[in-house]
């Protein structure tokens, strides 16, 4: 592909980046917020019930009277439908993306260390768009992706070479670096 259209590409990306309205901001997550993550990382195969147990686990040693909803989910936590259920009805709100951002953090790690394809990150991160989304979001930037490689790929007409197509994928990926430290260490 010729230097100057790989250039545009990488421009309109960052032009796209550049236009979210989701500036990274890490706060603390609240359990509720831990809660979304783990749900979703188990919907999405991204983590397993040993995580989850591990994490519940620890609330019930750190706690004096720890919550309701973790001593039940840590008699019902091999029940993957069971646990789905119980962590959807931890009581309170999300701080916003913030679960999502955490798991497309985890992605990210996964992707660096080989262990996602970028096939699976796209379809995990179209996965994890919240509804009502907005085209602002920063998450929304995977559609260009997909658009720009895999569907030019799909048709035989690939607008980038796979080794573009990465430097893209991390580009996009890149963003979530600073919820990084927000990751359960029960899920690395």
């Amino acid at each position: 592909m010729p230097a100057p259209f790989f250039a545009f590409l990488m421009g309109l990306i960052n032009s796209i980046l550049a236009m979210t309205t989701n500036t990274p901001k890490p706060i603390t997550p609240t359990w509720k917020d831990l809660a979304e993550c783990s749900r979703l990382g188990l919907l999405n195969r991204l983590i397993d019930l040993s995580a989850v147990s591990q994490w519940v686990d620890g609330i019930i040693e750190s706690e004096n009277a720890p919550p309701a909803w973790a001593i039940e989910l840590a008699l019902h936590g091999t029940d993957w439908y069971r646990s789905i259920a119980i962590l959807e009805s931890v009581p309170g709100k999300t701080s916003g993306l913030l679960p999502r951002q955490i798991l497309v953090a985890l992605v990210r790690r996964k992707w660096l260390a080989n262990q996602l394809t970028a096939r699976e990150v796209t379809r995990v991160v179209f996965a994890l768009l919240p509804d009502g989304w907005e085209s602002t979001d920063h998450m929304s930037g995977i559609f260009q992706f997909d658009h720009i490689y895999f569907e030019c790929l799909d048709t035989g007409h690939s607008l980038v070479t796979e080794e573009q197509a990465d430097q893209m994928l991390n580009e996009f990926l890149s963003y979530y670096n600073v919820f990084d430290c927000l990751i359960p260490a029960c899920v690395l």
